[in-house]
């Protein structure tokens, strides 16, 4: 792996600790960048394709928020044409890992419950990718 070296006063690091625990900075950090208790990352991105944001037919917006996954949250990602619909969403940390190790089935039919529990308009469509 290439090494650089970089000069500088402040600096800000925004990489997951664990990775940013392989730089070497001098002086040392006083204090390590992983522990135990940062543990390691875990997130996954999941995207439904709509033909239409259909959700926007009820005045909503496609954001959400929620404690009750599998999707902790939600964001419109339709491009400005609306020639599609298309929700983000988030699973991270612990369910992150258990959402990972279902099938890509079970997977879909969480998801997909997810979303039509929010936006009801989202409902099981065949056309939902």
């Amino acid at each position: 792996m290439a090494r650089s070296e970089f000069h500088a006063d402040p600096v800000v690091v925004a990489i997951p600790s664990l990775l940013a625990q392989g730089i070497e900075f001098r002086p040392a950090l006083r204090f390590p960048r992983a522990t135990p208790e940062t543990g390691r990352g875990c997130a996954v991105k999941v995207h439904l394709s709509y033909p239409e944001p259909v959700w926007r037919d009820h005045s909503l917006s496609g954001w959400s928020v929620s404690a009750q996954g599998p999707l902790l949250s939600t964001v419109d990602d339709s491009p400005a044409d609306e020639s599609a619909g298309i929700l983000t969403g988030f699973v991270t940390g612990k369910a992150a890992s258990t959402f990972s190790a279902l099938s890509l089935e079970a997977q879909r039919d969480a998801v997909l419950a997810h979303v039509c529990r929010r936006f009801p308009s989202c409902r099981r469509r065949r056309d939902a990718r």
